[in-house]
């Protein structure tokens, strides 16, 4: 197995103690190692926080843990982890062997998050705008916004957008059974639309679970959001 290189943070003379770089799975936190040594520790701790998010919606360690590819290390999980694709899930590994409880990131991994915060920071804008709009999505008061600012989530040429204002309601109504997670930067995307000119519009996956049974995996789903004319919504590519 890979060596991989812990980085250690010197905390406050007062402190009198170090501390690793650690993601948090499931309310506990667990060591990150990194094979790339040359890494920045800014960069090991923004790969460390972006997996918090990645693993948000797993309930316990175990259920962190897909495929095994060697002893007691593993890949993501793909049902309940932010990590959709076999690209998302490359490097990244689990590691459960005895008391190590932790997670590996092969530098192909690191690579893979250094393109992602270089291309969100090209972005800044709309993934300012991305957090808002999650937010907005799991605000207990989102009922009680005007009803252009729940239109405004959804994409006007819609058969939905097009009903009563109650329907709209309904529907959003609806969508608030779910609880929807944070953003990573693994998931934001450029999508071409050759039907539209072949225009590019930034896309997200966009990932909630259904709060009623929020362990049971067929509950976990995803939608693909798009940023067009300066909003985020569903269906909203041209």
């Amino acid at each position: 197995m890979k060596k991989v290189h812990y980085v250690v943070l010197l905390c406050l003379p007062f402190l009198g103690q170090a501390q690793t770089v650690q993601v948090r799975i499931a309310g506990n936190n667990y060591p990150v190692g990194f094979a790339d040594t040359s890494l920045s520790t800014t960069n090991q701790q923004r790969i460390a926080s972006d997996l918090t998010i990645v693993f948000s919606p797993v309930s316990s360690f175990e259920q962190s843990k897909g495929r095994e590819v060697e002893t007691g290390v593993f890949q993501p999980d793909s049902s309940m982890s932010m990590l959709s694709s076999d690209k998302k899930r490359e490097g990244i590994f689990i590691i459960d062997q005895g008391n190590n409880k932790s997670v590996r990131i092969d530098k192909v991994a690191s690579d893979n998050y250094l393109q992602a915060f270089a291309f969100l920071k090209a972005h800044s804008n709309a993934v300012l705008k991305a957090s808002e709009f999650v937010k907005l999505l799991n605000s207990a008061n989102l009922l009680a916004q005007p009803i252009q600012v729940l239109r405004d989530l959804l994409y006007a040429e819609l058969p939905l957008t097009q009903e009563a204002d109650e329907g709209v309601r309904e529907y959003i109504t609806e969508m608030q059974r779910n609880k929807f997670f944070g953003i990573s930067a693994l998931n934001f995307a450029l999508k071409r639309l050759p039907d539209a000119g072949n225009v590019e519009v930034l896309v997200m996956e966009l990932f909630m679970v259904d709060k009623t049974d929020p362990s049971d995996p067929s509950n976990f789903g995803t939608f693909l959001i798009d940023f067009h004319n300066g909003k985020w919504g569903f269906g909203r590519s041209p």
